[in-house]
Formats: C-alpha cells, sequence, structure tokens
C-alpha cells in the first residue's frame, strides 16, 4: 500500500495542471471531464443577462482561492484530487463513487476561510495557525495543544513570562468553544456554497464530514466508523499524503502513512 501511494503521489505531485485550457484540471492523469459537468449562474447574474460559468472553472477558482487563504501549498487541492481519482479507482468505487470524491478534494476547504477574523481575533496570525495545523495528527492531544500553545506564544512575544503563562491558560481554557464553533461554520459554509452551485445532497453531505475520523477523533462531531463517509476518508488519505510530502519528502511521506494505515482505529481504515 505505501508504495501504491508513493507511486500515485510521484505522478500527483509531478503532473501540475495543464494551462491555458478551460476547465482543465490537473493533467493527464486528472479526473475524466464527465464528473465536473454542467453550468450555472447566480440569480444576480441571470438577471443582469451574465452568460453561465461552467462548473469546472468555478471548481478550479474556488480552489486555487482556497489554497491561498488557507496556507496550503500551490496547487494543493488539484494534486490531492490526482491522487484521491487513483486511490478510488484502486478502491474500485462506482462512477458515483468518484464523482464524490472528485468534489470533495477540490472542495473540502472552501469553507475554512469564513472565519478568518474570529481565528485571527482568537490566535494572531491564523495563516501560521493553519500551517501548524496541516503539519500535526489534530487526533494526537498533545500536538493539538501544543499548535495553540505556540500560537499564543507567537501573538503575545515579548510579553512577561507571568502574563504569557495566564494567557496560555486562558486560551487553552476557551480554545474548545472557539474552535467547534468554528469548525461546525467551515461546514455550514462549504453545504451552502455546495448547494447554490447545484451539486447533490450526497456530495453536501460529505462536505459536512471534512474533519471527521474513522476512529473518531475528529471534529467537530467526533463521527466515527462507517459514518464518515468513503469519499471523506478517501480525499483525507490524499491530501495527508500530498501535505506530508511537501513537508518531509516522499520516502518520509510513505512510512508515516503506512503506519498510520498500520494501527489499530487508524484514520482512514478500512479504505483498501
Amino acid at each position: 500500500m505505501g508504495e501504491f501511494i508513493l507511486n500515485a503521489s510521484c505522478a500527483a505531485l509531478s503532473c501540475p495542471p495543464v494551462r491555458g485550457q478551460r476547465g482543465a484540471l490537473p493533467g493527464p492523469v486528472g479526473p475524466p471531464a464527465k464528473y465536473n459537468r454542467g453550468v450555472f449562474a447566480t440569480n444576480e447574474g441571470a438577471k443582469m443577462g451574465a452568460p453561465a460559468v461552467r462548473r469546472a472553472d468555478f471548481l478550479m477558482a474556488l480552489a486555487y482561492a482556497t489554497d491561498l487563504a488557507t496556507g496550503h501549498s500551490r496547487d494543493f487541492a488539484l494534486r490531492s484530487c490526482v491522487l484521491a481519482m487513483r486511490l478510488a479507482k484502486v478502491a474500485r468505487l462506482d462512477e458515483q463513487g468518484c464523482r464524490a470524491v472528485y468534489h470533495q478534494a477540490l472542495l473540502r476547504y472552501i469553507g475554512c476561510n469564513a472565519d478568518t477574523h474570529l481565528l485571527s481575533a482568537a490566535w494572531g496570525d491564523e495563516i501560521a495557525l493553519r500551517r501548524d495545523l496541516h503539519r500535526i495528527d489534530i487526533g494526537n492531544k498533545s500536538e493539538f495543544i501544543e499548535v495553540f500553545v505556540r500560537a499564543i506564544t507567537r501573538t503575545l512575544a515579548g510579553a512577561p513570562p507571568e502574563e504569557l503563562a495566564k494567557a496560555v491558560e486562558r486560551g487553552l481554557a476557551g480554545a474548545a468553544q472557539v474552535n467547534i464553533p468554528v469548525l461546525s461554520g467551515h461546514c455550514e459554509v462549504a453545504q451552502r456554497i455546495a448547494e447554490r452551485i447545484g451539486l447533490p445532497a450526497e456530495i453536501r453531505e460529505n462536505l459536512g464530514q471534512i474533519y471527521e475520523r474513522w476512529d473518531g477523533r475528529g471534529l467537530p462531531r467526533g463521527l466515527s466508523g462507517p459514518a464518515v463517509k468513503v469519499p471523506v476518508r478517501l480525499v483525507t488519505l490524499a491530501q495527508d499524503a500530498i501535505a506530508l510530502a511537501d513537508l518531509h519528502g516522499f520516502e518520509a511521506m510513505t512510512t508515516m502513512i503506512s503506519k498510520k494505515i498500520r494501527e489499530n482505529n487508524n484514520i482512514y481504515c478500512p479504505l483498501f
């Protein structure tokens, strides 16, 4: 399994999106165009006589904008879409399942910049906070706490030790009250955008589970097992692989992902 993820990730990371081609998605190994058929127009645009927008073009724009807004690496959503579609094929998902994976990979984080002002007010540099969160296993409580301690320390750099210690204590005590509603809001915004562009209920339901995990350590609802949809788990696997490869290289990534897959109650299982 680790070898397959390595090979698929190499292809995903070495094959950038085709430029200058309408609606193009990741390179020659990208998902078939049949998964992004359709056009839509906003009510306001239709009233003004504006032309309908191809859904594929709009999804690409959302993916790029989301990568920038959430601190991910360039083309993160598109590269993870390539890998997720390859994994979907290995998992023998049908066309409906592949379509759900395709949209989950591109749209997973589209609601995640709706609360920038809240994150910034609570934790300071929210882009730095997001990048730190990308590097950890959010199911690991000690790592999760460490990220927020680092954020508070960064915000209050130069403060007296006593003041900093009290700020850390207050911040951690109120973290759940800030973070859980924020993460729930991410899901809700993503679902509303998906509804507005005409995506079906199944895809919208997946977007309501963007941080959920098989092992029950996800957020905000702590779903576990088969309650976490297959496209959600598969895209989490693909995006974790891309993020870890960006940070640590291919070989380290496959070692880390393989370890997660072998562990009991892991994040993704069972998929393959």
